[in-house]
């Protein structure tokens, strides 16, 4: 009965989720130019290749793991921590290197803008995995929603203020940090002061796959975008990114 309903809330969470990215995506296209979504394609590209990577897999691995101790759930915590810092540390340290191959100066301030949302991701790791684990799929189901209603609202102020692709480089950094606030708020687990690296390690067997696997999965589905964005200008990969969406 509980795998139903998380089922059902699963399902109107993207059926809602889709429809504000829908008008998120009609409004703001209108708004911007094909130069604008083509660095701020790029930075979404790295932004989701990078985010998976700190995120680890930690959160799936918590839900799959028959047998959970506080010790591994602490453990989990502070390596997602410092794996999330570990990760914005090298995007940062991207930025420079990736604007100056595109040939695209205003990509630097962009990329160094979306390492917040690293540290976002790791953060969510844990409490995302015990409020799976504990089929509190309605509460996942109410965050995501609620990230995405501020996205879409931040998004469509910042372009009809005429903040240009920094509209759509808010939408990518402000929905993990807002998904992030309200997973702590409602998430009863807080960390201790410690961390067992063997317990760490009874974890990464069940990890490690599931990284993997997303990894290579998104890493195919953005390729294609930083392939256009190094061969061709912005503008093109702009044309490119709008018209993917609306196919």
């Amino acid at each position: 009965r509980k795998a139903a309903r998380g089922l059902a809330w699963s399902t109107v969470e993207t059926i809602l989720v889709r429809l504000l990215s829908l008008v998120t995506f009609v409004v703001v296209t209108r708004l911007l130019m094909p130069a604008d979504y083509g660095i701020a394609a790029i930075a979404g590209a790295v932004a989701t290749v990078f985010a998976l990577l700190a995120a680890g897999g930690y959160a799936q691995a918590l839900v799959q793991r028959p047998d959970l101790t506080d010790d591994e759930i602490d453990a989990v915590f502070w390596c997602s921590l410092g794996l999330g810092c570990v990760v914005a540390a090298i995007v940062a340290g991207l930025a420079q290197p990736l604007a100056a191959l595109l040939d695209t100066p205003e990509l630097r301030l962009v990329v160094l803008a979306t390492t917040p949302l690293f540290l976002a991701h790791a953060l969510s790791s844990v409490p995302n995995g015990l409020l799976a684990r504990d089929f509190q799929f309605r509460l996942l189901a109410r965050i995501s929603i609620l990230a995405n209603l501020v996205v879409t609202v931040a998004g469509m102020l910042a372009a009809l203020a005429g903040a240009g692709y920094w509209a759509l480089v808010l939408q990518i950094v402000v929905g993990p940090l807002v998904g992030c606030a309200c997973l702590w708020f409602v998430c009863p687990y807080r960390p201790a002061r410690r961390a067992s690296l063997a317990s760490f390690r009874a974890i990464l067997p069940t990890s490690r796959p599931i990284m993997g696997y997303q990894v290579l999965g998104l890493g195919n589905d953005q390729l294609d975008k930083l392939l256009v964005g190094v061969r061709l200008d912005g503008a093109v990969l702009g044309v490119y990114t709008v018209a993917s969406r609306a196919v």
